[in-house]
């Protein structure tokens, strides 16, 4: 049988409210977890479990974190307010998050290192101090349909041989630069909108080789898309207009 989780509150905890794991697959439905010592939920070692409808603030470390083939599905969920990062996935976790609302974490509101690989869809990503989605140390990854927006580094940071997609996803008003790609990275980004940031709407350098396809980049109060020396991308059916300084540097 399924356990089921409804309707409490999970708080003060030493290391985390809940941890599932060794394919333990429960229903965690409109519960709050908040003041954790440590996350407001681990998952890992093939966790999986559906998490709806739930709230994470405040917690010490991170809202909630994913390791070792973790593969649950979150939705409609708000995480917040958290002291480090506000969905950490590492050590080749998995999993969805689809549906949710991630602002002013103190940390990335999102971070993908070591091989992990979420799908990410229909979230909104904002106003962190930080970048909005990291991903890193080889992360993957798809993000379809997310608006990641006024946060106060990146909108998204790509680097140390990262390889995410992004699909028909919003990338704006973001404090730097809209998508930053650098040391060895590669991404796809397709059908999405980058505009209205601070820098550069995209950058591109160290090494790294992204494909930029039937993408919108423009209004930005800098460079379009620079692509340093040492870089260099696949762009096509792109327009780039409006931004302040040249389109492509």
């Amino acid at each position: 049988s399924t356990s089921i989780i409804d309707s409490c509150d999970f708080y003060n905890h030493g290391i985390s409210g809940i941890e599932i794991s060794n394919n333990a697959n429960p229903v965690i439905k409109w519960s709050n977890f908040f003041e954790s010592k440590g996350t407001g939920i681990f998952i890992n070692r093939n966790g999986k479990g559906k998490i709806e409808n739930c709230e994470f603030y405040n917690n010490q470390n991170s809202g909630i974190m994913l390791s070792s083939q973790a593969n649950p599905t979150i939705k409609k969920c708000k995480i917040y307010e958290n002291k480090q990062t506000g969905v950490f996935f590492y050590e080749e976790a998995l999993g969805t998050l689809e549906d949710c609302e991630i602002h002013k974490n103190t940390l990335a509101g999102i971070e993908i290192k070591q091989k992990s690989n979420p799908f990410i869809k229909d979230c909104r990503i904002h106003n962190g101090s930080k970048s909005g989605i990291l991903i890193y140390e080889e992360g993957l990854g798809t993000i379809e349909n997310t608006h990641v927006f006024t946060n106060l580094l990146a909108g998204i940071e790509i680097r140390d041989s990262a390889n995410p997609v992004i699909i028909n996803s919003k990338i704006y008003n973001n404090k730097e630069i809209g998508i930053l790609i650098s040391d060895n990275s590669n991404a796809s980004i397709e059908k999405s909108d980058v505009f209205g940031n601070i820098l550069a709407g995209i950058e591109i350098k160290n090494n790294s080789n992204p494909s930029i396809l039937n993408c919108r980049i423009h209004d930005g109060k800098h460079v379009g898309i620079i692509v340093h020396s040492n870089s260099v991308g696949k762009f096509e059916n792109c327009d780039i207009y409006s931004n302040t300084k040249a389109g492509v540097a």
